[in-house]
C-alpha cells in the first residue's frame, strides 16, 4: 500500500511542470515506469474488493488510499486491462463507489469511520482528495461536496489547534512552534500539520477561512526546517514573511536531522515528502505551488548534508535503524519533487535510478 500511494504521487509531480500543471507532451520514460508499477500493483489492489459491501476493505486505511492509484490508471497514460487483472470499466465502478463511501463515512462528514486526526488520517485524506478530483466528472453532486467538506473540515480543524497537540492523535506532537532535534525532531510532525491544510487552499479558494489556512500552512512548513543560529541572521522573507521570525528548531547546526536516536536521513528527507503531498493538489488543480512549498527555509543546505548519505539512486543510508531500509515507495516521492518541482537536474538523475529498481523490487517475492 504505501508502496503504490508513494509511486503515485511521485507520478502525479511528475507529470507537472515546476510551477504549474500543464498537460503532457510526451511521455515520460520515469513517469511511464510508474504506470507499470500501478499496473501490477492493481491485481493485489483488486484482492481487496469487497463485493458484498460495494466497496474496497475498510482496514488499515487501506481502501481510503488505494483509490489514488486507480484514479491515476484511470485518467493517464495507457491502460491495460491484462497487466491490471481488471478492465478499466470495472476499475473505474469499483473506485467510483468506493470513493463515495468513504467520502459519506469521513468523519467531517457526519461519518465514523475515518478522519480529522491529524496522525495520520490527514495523510491518507490528502490521498483520498487528490484521487477524488482526478475522478471528478465520474463523480455525483454528494461525493463532490463531501470530498471538498473534506479538505475544508480538516483545515479548520487543523487552525483551530494552533499550537496545540490534536487530541485524537495520542502522543504525537509537534512541541508546539518550539520543535525539537535531539532524539526526535518535530520536522516531520510540523510537516504533518501543514499537510492537513494545503488541499483546502488548492480546492476550496474564496472560502472565508484562506487568510487563516495560509497563514498557518506557511508557519508551519517554514519552521519545519527551524535552526535558530541561522533563521536569526538572514534578511530572507519566505510566502511574504520573515524567516527571522521562525521560533522552533528541529535541525543541528551541521545541516542533520535526528531520530530514533540517531542521525535519520529518511526523516530528513520527511522536507520534500511533505512539500510533494501538499503541491499535488495545487498541480492537480492547475495552481500556481505556492512559495513556502517551493522554497524552504535551511533547504539547500539539508539537500548538501543528505547527498553525502545517500547511494547514487538518493536510498538514504539508515543503517542503525530498524525497518527503514529500501522503502523505495517512500523514498521516491522527495526525489520526485526536488528534480519536477524544484528542477533539480542531479537528483532527476538519481530519481530515474531509483525508478528503474521498482519494478524488479515489486517482483521481489516475500520471504517467509
Amino acid at each position: 500500500m504505501v508502496l503504490a500511494a508513494a509511486v503515485v504521487l511521485s507520478g502525479l509531480v511528475a507529470a507537472g511542470t515546476p510551477a504549474q500543471a500543464a498537460p503532457a507532451v510526451e511521455v515520460d520514460p520515469v513517469a511511464q515506469t510508474y504506470y507499470e508499477v500501478l499496473l501490477r500493483h492493481t491485481q493485489f489492489a483488486e484482492s481487496k474488493w469487497e463485493e458484498a459491501n460495494g466497496r474496497y476493505t475498510t482496514d488499515s486505511y487501506f481502501g481510503e488510499s488505494l483509490v489514488l492509484g486507480n484514479a491515476v490508471l484511470l485518467t493517464r497514460g495507457d491502460y491495460n486491462g491484462e497487466t491490471a487483472g481488471v478492465s478499466k470499466a470495472t476499475l473505474l465502478d469499483h473506485t467510483v463507489r468506493s470513493s463515495s463511501y468513504f467520502a459519506a463515512t469521513n468523519r467531517f462528514n457526519g461519518g465514523t469511520l475515518w478522519g480529522k486526526n491529524l496522525f495520520w488520517e490527514a495523510t491518507y485524506e490528502s490521498y483520498f482528495v487528490a484521487a477524488a478530483h482526478l475522478l471528478w466528472d465520474d463523480l455525483d453532486a454528494t461525493t463532490r461536496a463531501n470530498v471538498l467538506n473534506i479538505s475544508k473540515g480538516q483545515a479548520d480543524y487543523t487552525v483551530s489547534l494552533g499550537t496545540a497537540d490534536d487530541p485524537g492523535s495520542g502522543s504525537w506532537s509537534p512541541n508546539g512552534l518550539i520543535g525539537g532535534y535531539k532524539g526526535d525532531t518535530k520536522l516531520e510532525e510540523m510537516g504533518v500539520y501543514a499537510l492537513g491544510i494545503a488541499p483546502a487552499l488548492a480546492y476550496n479558494s474564496g472560502d472565508a477561512n484562506e487568510s487563516d489556512w495560509s497563514r498557518w500552512m506557511g508557519t508551519w512548513v517554514r519552521n519545519m526546517t527551524g535552526l535558530p543560529v541561522a533563521d536569526k541572521n538572514t534578511t530572507a522573507t519566505v510566502g511574504g514573511v520573515p524567516v527571522s521570525d521562525n521560533t522552533a528548531q528541529n535541525l543541528y547546526p551541521s545541516y542533520l536531522v535526528e531520530n530514533h536516536d540517531s542521525f535519520a536521513p529518511h526523516y530528513q528527507q520527511e522536507l520534500w515528502r511533505t512539500m510533494a503531498r501538499s503541491s499535488i493538489h495545487f498541480l492537480l488543480e492547475g495552481k500556481e505551488v505556492p512559495q513556502v512549498l517551493r522554497q524552504q527555509v535551511n533547504g539547500n543546505e539539508l539537500l548538501s548534508t543528505i547527498l553525502q548519505d545517500t547511494s547514487d539512486s538518493g536510498e538514504p543510508f539508515m543503517v542503525t535503524v530498524q525497518d527503514r531500509e529500501y522503502l523505495y515507495g517512500r523514498d521516491v516521492i522527495p526525489l520526485a519533487y526536488l528534480a519536477q518541482v524544484q528542477g533539480n537536474k542531479y537528483v532527476a538523475c538519481a530519481e530515474a535510478d531509483l525508478a528503474a529498481k521498482l519494478l524488479d523490487f515489486q517482483a521481489y517475492g516475500v520471504a517467509p
